[in-house]
């Protein structure tokens, strides 16, 4: 797995990324201390591209928290992405220990997210789901955290605007959902990142919002999102597909 690509994908704030000898790379966020954190471990095989959490030794708080959250079922976006992604695998470990033929009580939780490789699937990809992924499991503020807000604690260290172009990016791609450009075959991996997400339904004048990065996000390359926001409120995305078919029809005729 190409490190690069992961310093620009997965370093959601300075995390410490360090590279084992086969390749394997261990990731970690140096916000939470030392020993009650969570260790993500990213490889690659011949078939799959790999993604495990693991806790370390005194996390038992981030652990119940991550059971709790867990136990709440995929939100709508990562249903999304399971249901929509064939190839895609959200796997649970639990571990439990019985003491003296007592009760058994949990003894550890760890969980995988694989996705197997094809041709039109790249590492680029698999690093926008992982770090989705990663949003959902801990406490990041995804879900309800109001863009333009002042957050505090470990959810501060991060822009929700940030969160939410991850999300809409995993799940709807990189393609503009207007034109279908896709400015990465085009102009190679510098253009990658150029892709702009646009809010469907606009911001509220205060400011303030809580998009689902899924049903109210779509990516438009900047000439679309240029034109979306040519009045006010803005045009849909069917509007300016029905302009480019229009116009695109009368070039072809003249």
């Amino acid at each position: 797995m190409n490190r690069h690509s992961l310093a620009g994908q997965i370093l959601l704030a300075d995390w410490i990324v360090s590279e084992e000898q086969d390749g394997t790379l261990i990731v970690r966020d140096p916000d939470i201390p030392s020993g009650s954190g969570f260790r993500l471990t990213l490889n690659e095989s011949t078939m799959y591209y790999q993604a495990k959490v693991e806790f370390e030794d005194f996390a038992s708080e981030l652990i119940e928290r991550t059971d709790r959250q867990i136990s709440t079922g995929a939100p709508d976006w990562l249903a999304g992405l399971l249901s929509n992604d064939r190839y895609l695998k959200c796997k649970i470990f639990r571990r439990s220990i019985e003491v003296n033929f007592g009760e058994r009580q949990s003894d550890g939780l760890w969980l995988q997210f694989e996705r197997k490789k094809t041709e039109s699937f790249t590492t680029v990809n698999f690093i926008d789901y992982v770090v989705s992924f990663i949003y959902f499991l801990f406490p990041y503020q995804i879900e309800g955290e109001e863009e333009g807000a002042e957050v505090t604690g470990l959810e501060s260290r991060y822009e929700r605007s940030s969160m939410n172009r991850a999300i809409c990016l995993a799940y709807h791609g990189y393609k503009c959902k207007a034109c279908k450009t896709d400015l990465q075959a085009i102009y190679g991996e510098v253009a990658r990142d150029f892709i702009h997400v646009h809010h469907l339904n606009p911001l509220a004048t205060t400011g303030h919002s809580r998009p689902d990065p899924v049903k109210d996000l779509v990516p438009l390359c900047p000439n679309c999102h240029g034109i979306a926001h040519l009045q006010n409120p803005p045009f849909t995305v069917q509007e300016i597909q029905n302009m480019i078919a229009q116009n695109n029809a009368e070039i072809y005729t003249q």
